[in-house]
């Protein structure tokens, strides 16, 4: 073959190189036979054809098996959004019925159910003309009702902060007079220590007597006997001499026992007469009248308490005054005060849609407290959904959501989900849901069905693989990858999807070559050569054609 490229096709096409193989000789087709040639014509024809026939058997019993080719993709990291489809109704959050302030006539009620209203638009009139009422003997009897009511209050009101004061003062009390108690105790402890004190030196002292009192008597009986021995020899002056010196030993103890005895006369340990013991007890006596008198104090304390915890009102007699005085002052509305309201007539604090108006007929006789009127807002609206099992753990309060009603589209959140959940018409069990509209407008219409989608969240700069690619089997979720150039099996973890990606947690990296469709005829562990799919189709595109011109040549 002259032309290179050609040959490069042919080599990639069979799996090997051409060299050694004679591909310079071309055959060529006469454009066009000249008359007279025609059997020369078929001859070269019938030649080429065996020669490409030989060719290609030659080539197909030397040419290796090929690497079968498979289509492949890659990994990418992206972000993943998730949301929830759904519908509901429309509903508004915020109601208010209207009743009859007076009694008296409708005197204009031209709207009906469905109009709107704006914010202080005017609903209902009334024909005061004949508005009577026999106020001021209403009034002297509220009066009289408030006068008692409020004597009564300020009574309890007295004896709640006289109970209040007196159980701060009992908590004072019963602690001074525990102070005072333990004081008492103190002073009997000192007192006790005191008596065992003089006790323990009037023991000392009595010994210390005794042991000079002792040694006194041992001189005296050494004494008498000298003075008995003296007067057997009286010519003895030595004897004589011990005899002088053991009287000056007795005249000198004797003055001893006198001195300590006249010194232990003076120290005075009689617990009954002690300056600090007698101190003690003049301070136990005044400890014990002070406990006396906090005592009555405390006494008198825990009766006030008592009598104004008996004397204060409970939350049910308050209410029940407090209606009776709602009751007196709304029978004591004088003609005035009713006229002011007939007058004012009803107008709807916000903008909203009639949804009820059984009273409101003109000319119809209104008694006071008659419903009239009900107004269902437009700038408090919620769409309330239902939640399949399969979506509980993915919708929760404060979620973002977008609600489109007729073709205007609403920014609205998740307010609430129903705790109890409920069967629908086919039998399925669900969950209610609210999600309030946050930038609702006038063109807002309740009751219909509007198109609810859920912002259930996302994650950022993950691992995303075509969901299709996803196999599962009992070991859990599985893709297929090129390995070393052998098809592999992997486990993979996943993570949230979205309807073209899902996002991979483990078990594969960016930079792995995954086989989205594995044919029939591959297995694990058999070689494989990655191409995109528009390879793989333009390949399997060429060897049809190969294929088909060698079934033309056979």
């Amino acid at each position: 073959m002259k032309d290179k490229k050609k040959e490069e096709d042919y080599e990639e096409l069979l799996g090997m190189s051409l060299e050694g193989i004679d591909t310079e000789e071309e055959i060529e087709i006469p454009e066009k036979p000249k008359k007279g040639n025609k059997k020369l014509l078929f001859l070269l024809m019938g030649g080429a054809v065996l020669l490409v026939a030989v060719v290609v058997g030659i080539v197909s019993m030397i040419a290796p098996k090929p690497v079968t080719h498979v289509a492949t993709t890659n990994l990418t990291r992206g972000n993943i959004e998730t949301h929830l489809d759904t519908s509901g109704t429309v509903n508004s959050t915020k109601t208010k019925t209207y009743f009859s302030p007076v009694n008296a006539p409708v005197n204009s009620a031209t709207l009906k159910v469905g109009d709107t209203v704006t914010a202080g638009q005017e609903l209902i009139t009334f024909d005061t003309s004949n508005l009577e009422q026999d106020n001021e003997k209403a009034q002297l009897t509220n009066q009289a009702s408030s006068l008692g009511n409020q004597d009564t209050i300020n009574k309890a009101n007295e004896a709640t902060s006289k109970a209040a004061n007196a159980k701060a003062a009992i908590a004072s009390l019963q602690s001074n007079i525990k102070d005072w108690q333990s004081y008492i105790a103190d002073l009997n402890t000192a007192i006790a220590d005191r008596t065992r004190e003089l006790s323990s030196v009037a023991a000392q002292n009595n010994a210390a007597l005794q042991t000079e009192q002792n040694t006194m008597t041992k001189l005296q009986n050494e004494l008498e006997l000298l003075a008995v021995q003296v007067e057997q020899n009286p010519e003895d002056t030595q004897l004589a001499a011990q005899y002088q010196q053991k009287v000056t030993q007795v005249n000198a103890q004797s003055d001893v026992v006198t001195n300590l005895t006249n010194q232990i006369s003076n120290i005075n340990t009689d617990p009954s007469t002690d300056e600090t013991i007698v101190s003690y007890n003049n301070e136990i006596a005044s400890a014990q009248n002070t406990i006396s008198e906090l005592q009555t104090q405390l006494s008198e304390a825990q009766s006030d308490k008592a009598a104004g915890e008996n004397a204060a009102l409970s939350d049910t007699a308050l209410a029940q005054m407090d209606a009776n005085s709602n009751l007196q002052e709304l029978e004591s509305s004088s003609v005035e005060e009713l006229l002011l309201k007939g007058r004012a007539g009803i107008a709807s604090d916000f903008a909203g849609v009639i949804s009820k108006a059984d009273g409101a007929i003109n000319g119809a006789l209104v008694t006071q407290g008659m419903e009239l009127v009900t107004v269902s807002s437009t700038e408090d609206v919620a769409v309330d959904i239902t939640i399949a099992k399969n979506d509980y753990d993915k919708v929760k309060e404060g979620q973002t959501a977008k609600v489109t009603i007729g073709d205007k589209e609403y920014d609205a959140s998740v307010t609430s989900i129903g705790k109890i959940a409920t069967t629908n018409e086919k039998g399925a069990a669900v969950l209610n849901a609210t999600v309030t509209i946050t930038n609702p407008d006038a063109d807002i219409f309740l009751g219909v069905e509007a198109k609810v989608v859920i912002d259930l969240g996302g994650v950022q700069d993950v691992l995303l693989a075509p969901t299709e690619i996803i196999n599962t089997s009992t070991d859990g979720d599985f893709v297929y990858v090129i390995d070393n150039g052998a098809v592999a099996k992997r486990l993979v973890e996943t993570g949230i999807s979205d309807s073209t990606n899902i996002e991979i947690t483990s078990g594969l990296k960016e930079s792995d070559v995954v086989i989205p469709n594995l044919p029939d005829t591959l297995s694990e562990g058999m070689a494989v050569q990655a191409m995109t799919q528009e390879e793989k189709d333009a390949k399997d595109a060429y060897n049809e054609q190969i294929n088909s011109m060698m079934e033309q040549v056979g």
